[in-house]
């Protein structure tokens, strides 16, 4: 019976481009090995060939030339390992045997050292060696390149199905490209100073590991942590049936990293496998996601319920009969319904947090990202200045004052205009607005509706709070006539009348004198 996991079975509407690239890496790199493999191993079959004889030699110690079989074997086995003491093993491997002197041994080792040597002028250097890791040589970079290395191709196919099935959702669903490389690196480390750790420990004999199957494990822990109910299409096939199942993620995940981890406490023999890799890099993926992306958890998990539901939706429908359709779009009607108030609550949620916590530059950027969209209708605007100003006091509320009194003057709502200047000024009596030629339009339009105070703190310094871009001596005369004849600040009107009569070349200094004489009689 073979079980495969297929894909995670979500819509998540974008494209996995560093696990697309990771397969490329893969079969390429395999492609390579496997070419590079077959010319080491004529190489060295043909040099076996030519030192190979039948007659006992003098030394029957150098039993590459003796033994054709043992000569490919030893051979292949130092060519691969020279620069990874493959001398030192192979040398604690005839002490082990007991059949040799250390002297022998020593001969035997010479021998060995010859026809490598000899062996190497005509042959290439193997790629495996280069990117295999070895459990007693704590290098990082093998570590990582390990990953993208295989044995043959049915294990880069099997690895790569199982790795298809897990890593393109998590990539989209943890939604950073850098961060996702980093957690898959990590885990390439982890497996790999996990399994050095295991060879230390039980003194086992240091076999080169590769293969993108720890990587494949940590997905799967990933998976039991960023999203445990996302239903896994399973593919099983028995002899001349097969059938499609949706299992849940944290469940294939208890039972892969659950049958590796019985195995590594239970077996003496792994038949070749990794399982510490494995078992370590399911851990791993389940602990990084926890470490690293407990925040990301929490934004998703709303909108991945929402595509699980979805899902589960979908398949009960492709089951049923009758109006399949129709059932289909009122489904699909409510799943958008529910997104876009998922997305609200989402961004309300966001403003909220910058709004509370002083960080109202990054608010306003939040809130002008959809200006474009949006500015057609104040009304929007007009319900979020609402909204915002309930959360207390703060610049985001007067930006998003600014921002609605411009659109509803386009609009020539002015009445509503100055609603909304008159809530700013209650914040801040500095309010200002943010185009000054407005500033003279609405001070003329509160004075028609009786409301001078509004129109007097819209003048009030302007040009020490608009600058050279405001008609300042209309403005000042407009403060005056506020204070003098409707706010009762006649005293402070004299002042301010003293201290522009005072301004040298003042164009409206006459009329200054007037309203000075008006105030004194």
């Amino acid at each position: 019976m073979l079980i495969l996991p297929v894909d995670t079975d979500l819509r998540l509407g974008k494209r996995p481009y560093i696990t697309y690239l990771i397969i490329v890496i893969c079969l390429v790199t395999y492609f390579l090995q496997s070419e590079n493999k077959d010319e080491i191993y004529d190489h060295i079959s043909t040099y076996c060939s030519s030192v190979y004889t039948a007659s006992k030699p003098l030394d029957a110690l150098d039993f590459i030339i003796t033994d054709e079989k043992v000569c490919l074997e030893v051979l292949h086995y130092l060519h691969e390992r020279e620069s990874h003491k493959g001398f030192e093993v192979y040398e604690e491997k005839l002490s082990k045997v007991g059949e040799y002197t250390p002297v022998q041994i020593h001969e035997v080792i010479s021998y060995l050292h010859h026809h490598l040597e000899e062996l190497k002028l005509v042959t290439p250097t193997s790629i495996d060696s280069r990117l295999m890791h070895f459990p007693n040589e704590l290098n990082p970079i093998p570590m990582i390149t390990s990953a993208i290395a295989h044995a043959d191709w049915e294990h880069v196919i099997f690895n790569l199905v199982f790795f298809i099935a897990f890593a393109p959702a998590l990539e989209i669903l943890i939604g950073n490209r850098l961060k996702y490389l980093g957690l898959l690196v990590a885990i390439s480390l982890v497996t790999s100073v996990s399994y050095a750790v295991s060879v230390l420990i039980t003194s086992s004999e240091p076999l080169p590991s590769l293969g993108l199957s720890g990587v494949v494990m940590g997905m799967i822990g990933m998976s039991a942590y960023l999203m445990p109910m996302a239903r896994i299409k399973i593919f099983v096939w028995l002899i001349v049936a097969y059938k499609h199942f949706y299992i849940p993620a944290w469940i294939l995940a208890v039972y892969y990293i659950g049958d590796d981890v019985w195995t590594m406490f239970s077996s003496t023999d792994y038949g070749g496998i990794n399982v510490v890799a494995h078992a370590s890099g399911g851990i791993a993926g389940y602990i990084l996601g926890y470490a690293w992306f407990n925040d990301r958890k929490k934004d998703i998990q709303d909108e991945l319920d929402d595509e699980i539901e979805y899902q589960k939706e979908e398949r009960s429908l492709n089951k049923s009969t009758g109006s399949v359709q129709v059932s289909r779009k009122e489904f699909k009607h409510k799943q958008q319904v529910k997104q876009f108030k998922h997305t609200e609550d989402a961004y309300f949620e966001k403003l909220h947090h910058l709004v509370r916590t002083r960080r109202d530059s990054e608010a306003v950027v939040l809130i002008l990202s959809d200006y474009e969209l949006q500015s057609a209708s104040p009304i929007i605007f007009e319900e979020l200045f609402v909204r915002v100003k309930l959360w207390g006091d703060s610049l985001t509320v007067l930006c998003l004052g600014r921002l609605v009194i411009n659109l509803l003057i386009e609009q020539r709502k002015y009445a509503k205009a100055l609603l909304i200047v008159e809530q700013c000024q209650v914040i801040t009596e500095e309010f200002v607005l943010a185009n000054p030629i407005n500033v003279l339009l609405l001070a003329r339009i509160a004075q028609e509706s009786q409301q001078y105070q509004v129109a007097y703190l819209l003048v009030r310094d302007a040009y020490e709070r608009y600058g050279e871009y405001i008609d300042y001596d209309r403005c000042v005369l407009m403060e005056l006539d506020f204070m003098m004849h409707y706010l009762n600040m006649r005293n402070e009107a004299k002042t301010l009348i003293q201290k522009q009569i005072n301004i040298k070349d003042n164009p409206i200094k006459k009329k200054l004198i007037l309203l000075k004489s008006e105030i004194i009689s």
